[in-house]
């Protein structure tokens, strides 16, 4: 019976000393910067740390880590994001209530609207899923953004 217990015992403290250390790392980090407002992208790496941050605040809650679900189309290969940027902007800034096909599957599901994104956001998070989940590398300027939105007529 001793024994049982003091293999408990170091097991959790083992535990309690990973979570720490964890712990200690992940406060160490710094958090993403945001980007500033501006008609020029941001480099590359910068421009998709900030758009998985706001994947991960304004997308991830439906979308998860991209998978389909019942009424989620997935992102992988998404006609959307292998169009132009313009298509994702459109849907983000816009939403998305009408029928879909992804990979040959029919999704009935409903996106809101998401024009509450600053244009950066938008520029940031279209470019990371673009990377991600389309394969297509490049850096989106907030301005491409801010003329759709105008032309969308969404303020």
């Amino acid at each position: 019976m001793w024994i049982a217990h003091a293999r408990f015992i170091v097991c959790r403290t083992q535990v309690i000393g990973l979570a720490a250390c964890c712990l200690l790392v992940a406060c160490d980090r710094k958090p993403p910067a945001a980007l500033p407002e501006s008609n020029v992208a941001a480099t590359q790496p910068e421009q998709l740390r900030a758009g998985e941050k706001a994947y991960e605040m304004h997308c991830a809650q439906c979308h998860y880590a991209g998978e389909a679900g019942a009424n989620v189309p997935p992102l992988q290969n998404s006609p959307v994001l292998l169009a132009e940027p313009r298509a994702t902007f459109k849907v983000i800034l816009q939403g998305q209530s009408n029928q879909s096909v992804v990979n040959g599957k029919k999704f009935n599901g409903i996106m809101p609207a998401m024009a509450y994104l600053s244009d950066d956001e938008v520029a940031a998070v279209t470019a990371y899923l673009r990377e991600r989940f389309a394969g297509k590398r490049e850096a989106i300027a907030a301005a491409e953004v801010a003329a759709e939105r105008k032309r969308l007529g969404v303020e």
